[in-house]
Parts: structure tokens; C-alpha cells; sequence
């Protein structure tokens, strides 16, 4: 299978930090308001440090009234109240202090959600546009569950981590302020309690997050596998049926299905761990904080603050370390898949003038050969001339090459050498889509949105009734049309409610709506009965003398009204 094509985005390396994964993906101004967002994290976690130290004062005004009174003298303050009177004030300011700080942190939660996803939509367009944008040779080479999965899954993944990773830059900071204050109040119990606690949850840590690595890489493989087999089933659900094949993919099913819910059970019981190996950890250091606090100061009145905010920070602590374990076990989880998804092949697309090209003459293939990339040669030394105006008929054996030719005659392939010339023009990225607009195409298989007769003929051209009346008429399924709702008869799901033929004439019409100077119908009334068939060609070709029609068929009778006719086979090429 041919790599995914990815966004339009510069990707160097890959084994490269988080940071730097997550980054690649972002736009200059997307980056700008991402390095906000990271200067804000900063910010919260010192206002959330702010909220827990002024928690202090608020324990040393319970504990003693004089000693706000006595702070507020030295700033030139005089106040009468009594002590209830300081604690409902204090309390008020402490509750003042904690709205605005939650709300802030709230605010900055809402953006940094909208900010991913912003992301999370740019880069899922991004990879859509790539997608329709990719060289046909590769598309038709790519597994299309592949491409379903990178546009749900993937994007999805990025836009979580990346939020994921601005709440841990916000945990990290709150951690490393609180750590350094409760240094400067009291180092030596700061130093043998955090140490301690620190050093062992470092271990627990760091084991935890290779298993979720692995476990990582090993879910991104199977929600690959459970995505194809969910795409094969409804994709070929004649198939399926048709062969009684429901059990045994029920049962593939079944099985893929157990393995990833084995694998998100242990990711679960990984991301738990750490929270209650923090809890017992945090109310083991508490004990130990407050027996090493009596050790060194005598005074239980004087210790009594210290105390109460050690366990405060303390109780912070493990809260922020439940999250950040969370936050980085997820980001570990997913780092496969962010992985694939900076290791997803840049799709090169390049702005060019668009060149105009007119076809009043000819066609002309010019020693044209095609290899694939896997080194299958389909054809060579191709020299044909066809003048405006033939009708042309091409037959032969499946797999000789046929459709591959029409590929490179509609543009989808380039030549591996040799050349296409329109009116000695030769196509190239310049042209193609000048020239492509000039061509109707009927392809053997029909492909039908679920929407109304009318939008999957006109699809997003402009709406023209008469226009749509004439091709309705031509392709003889005017009177179909007419007997449920019009042209705003619903086809179902790639039309399933309309019989193949019926599939087949709505691609007529499609194909003639916009009047093209060049008809390509490859197997396109293959699925009418005889009669039918023969009352559509009498119409298109009675109607389009001038116009170049090129058909492909299997039955020589459909090709009576073509000036030449070719026959292909593996050793006889035009």
C-alpha cells in the first residue's frame, strides 16, 4: 500500500519530541495564538498558586485576629472589628479571589477547546482537499479505509493531544512555583517530603508511560484493522450477501472488536493507576510532613499554618499529579497515531497558471507508453490520431488496458513517456483541468450520492431546468422521473433504490448535461437491454455529429455507429 498523503505541511522528522509532533501541523497564525495559549497556562498555574498561598493568611486570622490587624497597622490601616467580623471578611476575600481565578481558568479552558478545534477542522479539510488532490495513480494503489480513518480518527487524536498538552504546560507550572514557595517557607521538610514523593512516583511514572506507549502503538493497528473490515462489509454488501459471507465477517468482527476492547481496558487500567498509587503516596507525606514539622518546631501554635498549608499544597499537588499522569499516559497512548500521522507522505501540490486549451482539430498520442510504479507496463509505442468530429469504438479483452488508456486521455494519468496532444497542444498540470472541462464521462460503475435525481446530474453546476429536461430526455429517464417526484426523486445510498440500468442512464445524463465536446462511454449501456440501448445511441449520436464520442464495448453491435473501431489485445495495441 502507497503511504497516506497528508496535509500541505513541511514534515522533516519524525522522532522528534511531542512538542514538535504537534507543531509541525500548525499555521503561522495558528502557532501564534498556540504560544498564547501556552504564555496563559503559565499564567493560570500562578494564579491558581496565588489561591492556594492566600489560603495562609486566611488559617493565621482564625488561628490569631491580631495578626491581620497587626499587618494592616504597618500599612497605616486602623480597623475596629471584632474577630467573627475578620474571619467573614477574609472569608469573603478569599472566595472573591478563588471566583475570579476559576473563572479565568474556565475562560482560558473554553479557548484552548475552540482553538483545537479550529485546528481539528483546518487539518481535516486540509487532508481532504490533499486526498482529492492526490495523483490517481496512488489514490487507486490506497487502501480508502485508510483515508477514512486518518480523516475521523487521526484528526480527532491531534486535536485532543494538543489540548491535552496545554493543560499539562498549566499543571507543570503550578507544580514548580508551589514546590519553589513551600522551599523558601520551610526547606527542610519541603526538601525530604517532595523528594521522597517525587522520586517514587518519577519510577511509577516512567513505567506506566512505556506501557502506554506500547499499548499505543498497538490500538493504532488495530483500529486500522477494525476500520477495513467495517469499510469491506458496507461497501460490498451485495457481496457479502450474495456469498452468505455476514457470518464469517460478524466473526472477524467479533474477534478485532475483543482484541481493542482488551487493549483500551489496559490503557484504563494504566490511566487509573496512577491516581491512587498519588492519593495513598499524598496522605502517606502528610503524615510524614506533620511529624517532621513537630520534630522541628516545637510550638504546635506556631506550626499549626505551616502545617495546614503543607497539606493544602500537598492535596494540590497530588491533584495536579493525577492530571498530568492522565495527560501524559494519554499523550503516550496517542503518540503512534500522531506518529502516522506526521509520517503520512506530503502530498506536493503546487499553485500554477491555469492555461486554456482549445480542441478544433485533434487528438494525437505520440509514442505513448504507460508503466505503473510497481513496475507493470500496461502499454507502449501508442500513435493514434483522432480527428474532431470521429466516433470512435475500442474493444477487447479485460485487464489489456483499456480503461488505463481512457485515464490517460482524460488526464487522471501521465504518460511514463510519449505524449498527449490536443491540436499539437500537449497536456500537462497547466491544461489538464481546461481540457477536462471539454469531457463528458460514462464510467462502467456509477456512483450515486443519497440525494435527488437532479443534484447527482447537475451536481455543483449551475441549474439550468431546460437544460436538465433535454439530457432527462436523451437518456430516457425522463418518464421515470416524472412517475415519483420529479427530478427530486431521492436515489438512495449509491442509488440502491434504482436498478442498474436506471444507475446507468442517470450517468448518460450527467455526462451530456454540460454539452462536452468529447463523450467517453466506457461500458455505459452495458446494463440497459437492447432496445433501450439502441434508442439512447440513436439520440446521442444523431444529435452530436460534430461532437468526438469514443466508446468502449464488449458487444460489436453497440459499436455500429463508429467510424473506427479497434480492437486491443496484449499484443496489438492502437
Amino acid at each position: 500500500m502507497q503511504s497516506l498523503p497528508s496535509m500541505n505541511l513541511k514534515i522533516k522528522y519524525i522522532n522528534e519530541g511531542l512538542f514538535t509532533k504537534l507543531i509541525v501541523h500548525l499555521i503561522p497564525s495558528e502557532r501564534k495564538h498556540f504560544y498564547r495559549l501556552i504564555y496563559y497556562s503559565l499564567l493560570i498555574g500562578t494564579l491558581e498558586v496565588f489561591g492556594l498561598f492566600v489560603i495562609l493568611p486566611f488559617v493565621k486570622t482564625v488561628q490569631n485576629p491580631s495578626f491581620i490587624v497587626n499587618n494592616l497597622k504597618t500599612m497605616g490601616i486602623s480597623v475596629h472589628y471584632n474577630h467573627l467580623s475578620l474571619i467573614i471578611m477574609s472569608g469573603v476575600v478569599l472566595l472573591m479571589i478563588y471566583i475570579i481565578k476559576n473563572g479565568i481558568s474556565l475562560i482560558h479552558i473554553f479557548y484552548s477547546h475552540q482553538f483545537s478545534g479550529n485546528v481539528h477542522t483546518r487539518l481535516s479539510q486540509s487532508l481532504l482537499f490533499n486526498y482529492l488532490n492526490t495523483a490517481y495513480e496512488t489514490f487507486i494503489k490506497t487502501n480508502a479505509a485508510d483515508f477514512q480513518l486518518a480523516m475521523t480518527q487521526y484528526t480527532t487524536v491531534y486535536r485532543d493531544t494538543l489540548v491535552s498538552f496545554l493543560l499539562y504546560i498549566s499543571d507543570i507550572s503550578l507544580l514548580i512555583i508551589i514546590v519553589a514557595l513551600l522551599l523558601i517557607i520551610n526547606y527542610q521538610i519541603t526538601l525530604i517530603v517532595m523528594g521522597a514523593f517525587f522520586l517514587s512516583l518519577f519510577f511509577m511514572l516512567k513505567y506506566l508511560s512505556l506501557k502506554s506507549t506500547a499499548i499505543g502503538i498497538l490500538n493504532k493497528k488495530q483500529l486500522s484493522i477494525t476500520n477495513k473490515l467495517t469499510y469491506d462489509a458496507l461497501f460490498n454488501i451485495k457481496i457479502v450477501k450474495l456469498f452468505f459471507m455476514g457470518k464469517m465477517i460478524e466473526k472477524n468482527y467479533h474477534k478485532e472488536v475483543v482484541v481493542l476492547n482488551e487493549i483500551n481496558s489496559k490503557y484504563k487500567l494504566y490511566a487509573y493507576v496512577p491516581r491512587y498509587l498519588v492519593e495513598i503516596f499524598s496522605f502517606f507525606m502528610i503524615v510524614v510532613g506533620v511529624a517532621l514539622g513537630i520534630y522541628f518546631e516545637k510550638s504546635i501554635d506556631k506550626l499549626l499554618p505551616t502545617i495546614s498549608l503543607f497539606m493544602l499544597a500537598i492535596l494540590k499537588i497530588s491533584q495536579i499529579l493525577m492530571r498530568m499522569s492522565s495527560v501524559i499516559n494519554t499523550m503516550k497512548y496517542n503518540e503512534a497515531i500522531i506518529d502516522a500521522f506526521n509520517s503520512q507522505e506530503k502530498n506536493h501540490l503546487e499553485n500554477h497558471p491555469v492555461e486554456s486549451i482549445d480542441f478544433k482539430c485533434n487528438i494525437c498520442f505520440k509514442d505513448v507508453a504507460f508503466v505503473y510504479r510497481d513496475g507493470q507496463e500496461i502499454f507502449r509505442n501508442i500513435n493514434c490520431l483522432i480527428n474532431k468530429g470521429d466516433k470512435i469504438g475500442i474493444m477487447g479483452a479485460s485487464g489489456v488496458g483499456k480503461s488505463t488508456l481512457l485515464d490517460v486521455l482524460m488526464g487522471f494519468l501521465t504518460p511514463t513517456s510519449g505524449g498527449l496532444y490536443i491540436d499539437d497542444q500537449q497536456i500537462n498540470h497547466r491544461n489538464i483541468a481546461s481540457w477536462q472541462q471539454k469531457i463528458g464521462y460514462v464510467p462502467q460503475e456509477i456512483f450515486l450520492y443519497n440525494d435527488s435525481i437532479l443534484k447527482n446530474i447537475v451536481l455543483n453546476r449551475e441549474l439550468d431546468y431546460e437544460k436538465l429536461v433535454m439530457v432527462l430526455k436523451k437518456a430516457h429517464i425522463y418518464d421515470f422521473c416524472m412517475s415519483k417526484n420529479g427530478s427530486d426523486t431521492i436515489v438512495g445510498n449509491n442509488g440502491n433504490v434504482l436498478s442498474s440500468g436506471q444507475k446507468q442512464r442517470i450517468g448518460i445524463a450527467r455526462a451530456l448535461y454540460d454539452d462536452p465536446e468529447l463523450l467517453i462511454l466506457d461500458e455505459a449501456t452495458a446494463a440497459l437491454d437492447e432496445a433501450t440501448e439502441q434508442r439512447i445511441l440513436d439520440e446521442i449520436y444523431s444529435e452530436n455529429s460534430d461532437k468526438t464520442i469514443i466508446m468502449v464495448s464488449h458487444r460489436s453491435a453497440t459499436l455500429k455507429y463508429c467510424d473506427k473501431i479497434y480492437n486491443i489485445s496484449e499484443t496489438l495495441w492502437l
